[in-house]
């Protein structure tokens, strides 16, 4: 997704008083440079820690489909928005049919991008969304 067709997208109904990344470092004291790895560790699937950082290592470019929607979700304004591309973002892992990411489940996870979003809401003071 490109940052005109979010400004467009935002521009019906921005609700958040800033982008979800600078919410993100803020709530969790992170610097911007490390938003997407912060984020990508925290929203892994709990069974995937034992292999992830093997493959992070040895492959990132496995990763990239995660990386992809952390970058799309740094940029949002609203809760519809981010539920949206998450809700995008679990179609291409169920199209995906490399057995580690779809079946084992050694990727982000949606439920857990839904639950740090509304973490950081909280923390930054801002649950009228």
């Amino acid at each position: 997704m490109n940052d005109i067709t979010i400004k467009a997208r935002q521009a019906v109904e921005p609700r958040w008083p800033v982008c979800f990344k600078e919410a993100f470092c803020k709530a969790y004291d992170c610097k911007p440079e490390n938003y997407p790895t912060c984020l990508f560790w925290k929203t892994l699937y709990p069974h995937a820690w034992l292999i992830a950082p093997l493959l992070y290592f040895f492959n990132r470019n496995y990763f990239k489909e995660d990386f992809v929607v952390i970058e799309e979700l740094a940029k949002v304004r609203n809760s519809e928005l981010y539920n949206t591309d998450v809700t995008f973002f679990h179609g291409r892992n169920v199209r995906d049919h490399r057995s580690l990411r779809r079946s084992l489940g050694i990727r982000v996870s949606g439920k857990r991008l839904i639950q740090v979003k509304n973490d950081v809401l909280q923390k930054i003071g801002y649950v009228n969304d």
